[in-house]
């Protein structure tokens, strides 16, 4: 049993205090030598054929996901490669037969730019530009030649590229090609207005407001490393086709289709490309439940956009659901599909497929007895022409 004194310490331990005597001597002050072993100045990486060292992994090429065109003859590959010389990232993307062992062929990207297919053997580049004082995204296009020579493949790019059209900002990305509609369909941030044209006049005024001062309403105030602004990310479309002499043109009129909904999409901060698909005069996407907290709840629903309806987004989600990923569109339009996962609040939860019949207005979970977790999704070419 532990019995304490008036002034909270136990006394067993007072009295082993008292019997450690108080130090009265002079200490000694006389400087100690420490030997340090010897500084070693030179240090190098261990080199050789059979050593794989640091700098070999920093020099590794680092391809992205490969995509192929419509035809499934030809894959398009993103590849970046870090030079320990200038210290840069050099961008290029490959391009390679799928049916082939012929070597890829490369196409160096001085100035990055994000690169997908306009047709069966067009590719357009989306890069940055100054503009005067500003930096806008410009589309460019080019050509590629695929035949077949003395047995051999060849993959070749005949002609320079050639200007399609210019963004307004230098933000624009996430693009899709809808050929269906003669339409490209992206994401941009903007401001509450949703005006993709007034970003840049918006964008003065906020950084000449005079204060640095920004008040939350609600959260989140931070995804991960980036505070977030007063701009949100939506998604948009032009008009992008072929001319009369066969040059691809892009639109100058930028529509926000999620203007007046308060959703968002991509959602941040690891959304993209997958957030959202468009197949004919549809538009599907998922985004986080405009009704609730977004930095309390993982729910995400899905909506679909009728290009010839002005109406409101339909939502396909059942409202019970969770996180939602991938949503795609069947070739034909009359499906979607997405990935969806139970319980709102759970990340790790097990994503279900689930399919939408949009011409019966019936949706049906199509894993639902599969002990796995799907990931993405893709419509095979076999569906695509029954």
């Amino acid at each position: 049993m532990w019995l304490s004194s008036a002034i909270g310490l136990p006394i067993s331990i007072l009295g082993l205090v008292s019997q450690v005597p108080l130090r009265t001597e002079t200490p000694d002050t006389t400087p100690t030598t420490t030997t340090m072993a010897p500084a070693t100045l030179d240090f190098d990486f261990k080199k050789g054929p059979d050593v794989f060292s640091p700098p070999d992994l920093v020099k590794l090429a680092r391809p992205g996901t490969g995509v192929a065109n419509s035809a499934g003859d030809l894959l398009i590959v993103p590849v970046s490669k870090y030079s320990l010389n200038d210290k840069k990232n050099h961008k290029s993307i490959f391009i390679a037969p799928i049916e082939s062992t012929v070597q890829p062929l490369e196409v160096p990207f001085a100035n990055g730019g994000d690169a997908f297919w306009l047709d069966d053997r067009t590719i357009a580049h989306a890069v940055d530009e100054e503009e005067g004082k500003e930096t806008i995204k410009a589309l460019y296009a080019f050509s590629v030649k695929y035949e077949t020579q003395d047995t051999a493949s060849v993959v070749s790019v005949p002609e320079s590229p050639i200007l399609v059209g210019k963004f307004p900002t230098s933000t624009a990305a996430n693009f899709r090609v809808n050929s269906q509609a003669d339409t490209l369909v992206f994401s941009d941030y903007v401001f509450s207005d949703g005006d993709l044209k007034a970003v840049k006049k918006h964008d003065e005024e906020w950084e000449n407001r005079g204060d640095h001062a920004f008040v939350y309403d609600d959260t989140f105030e931070r995804h991960w490393d980036t505070w977030v602004g007063p701009k949100r990310s939506s998604v948009f479309t032009t008009s992008l086709k072929k001319g009369p002499e066969g040059k691809w043109v892009l639109g100058d009129e930028f529509i926000n289709v999620l203007n007046g909904t308060n959703h968002q999409t991509p959602v941040e901060p690891f959304g993209g490309l997958d957030d959202f698909d468009s197949k004919g005069s549809y538009i599907i996407y998922t985004t986080k439940d405009p009704k609730l907290p977004p930095a309390w709840h993982t729910k995400q629903n899905v909506y679909l956009i009728d290009l010839n309806d002005s109406s409101k987004p339909k939502e396909l989600t059942s409202g019970k659901q969770g996180a939602t990923h991938v949503p795609i569109l069947s070739p034909q339009g009359d499906k979607a599909a997405w990935v969806e996962l139970d319980l709102d609040g759970y990340e790790s939860d097990r994503g279900k497929v689930v399919i939408y019949d949009l011409e019966k207005d019936v949706r049906y979970t199509l894993t639902q007895k599969w002990d796995r977790s799907a990931s993405e999704l893709a419509v095979s070419a076999l569906s695509a022409r029954s």
